[in-house]
């Protein structure tokens, strides 16, 4: 996407990518801290991983916008040429950065990035009992964790450029460009409804968690998922 004609405030963010993205901030940043503050198997370790649960189903959210969302909201906008890429993150460097109405190509590279290692660590994570599932776990958190603080470094030069326009949109979705590039509607019905619908699997997840056998039933697909140990038995006291 090139550079546009700044003719007002249009509408870029629609409701439902930004319940998205704050609701998928919010469990992510509560996962990484519970990582680094529990010990696994301990009791706040297990919602750490309630929480890396409910950032998973909101990444389902987000692929279902990647097809059938918004304008901005499709994974086709989200791609960009390496070439691209690197001239945008040296613009970054070099306090140079390119203006990009929608999503830049450091942004859309950090979120694809974050997407796919979510998905890795959902699968090593429901598989600790291993030693080898929990070192790559770990590696794939620190790498988590790096892009995150990439992104936010990215974030904050780009507001800083943009006199902080780049990221208050993401809270009312406006950014100054030409009225032909806003978006018609901000579908707020449908972001209402992500966010009913995130809470409603966030508030299964807690009611169906066992914390006597460590284990959680996930709503809907009615399977059950082993989160930690369960305690052993005590045997009982041996007679005289």
């Amino acid at each position: 996407m090139t550079a546009t004609t700044a003719t007002g405030k249009v509408l870029i963010w629609d409701w439902p990518l930004r319940v998205f993205h704050w609701a998928f901030a919010l469990c992510i940043l509560g996962a990484l801290g519970l990582a680094c503050g529990a010990e696994v198997g301990s009791r706040l370790f297990v919602w750490h991983m309630l929480l890396g649960l409910a950032a998973c189903f909101l990444l389902l959210i987000r692929i279902f916008l990647g097809f059938f969302g918004g304008r901005y909201n499709r994974f086709p906008a989200m791609l960009f040429s390496p070439a691209e890429t690197a001239r945008y993150c040296w613009g970054i460097l070099t306090f140079k950065p390119v203006h990009y109405l929608a999503h830049n190509p450091g942004a859309s590279l950090a979120a694809l990035l974050m997407y796919g290692l979510l998905v890795a660590l959902l699968w090593t994570g429901l598989k600790l009992e291993s030693a080898l599932a929990l070192a790559w776990h770990r590696y794939l958190a620190y790498a988590f964790g790096g892009i995150v603080v990439a992104h936010f470094a990215g974030v904050t030069a780009n507001a800083v450029h943009s006199r902080g326009e780049a990221a208050l949109a993401m809270l009312h979705g406006q950014r100054t460009g030409a009225t032909e590039e806003g978006l018609a509607s901000s579908q707020a019905r449908m972001g209402l409804a992500i966010l009913v619908l995130a809470a409603l699997w966030i508030g299964s997840l807690c009611a169906h968690f066992d914390a006597a056998q460590g284990t959680v039933t996930l709503p809907v697909l009615r399977c059950t998922l082993q989160l930690e140990s369960a305690p052993a038995e005590t045997p009982p006291p041996q007679q005289p």
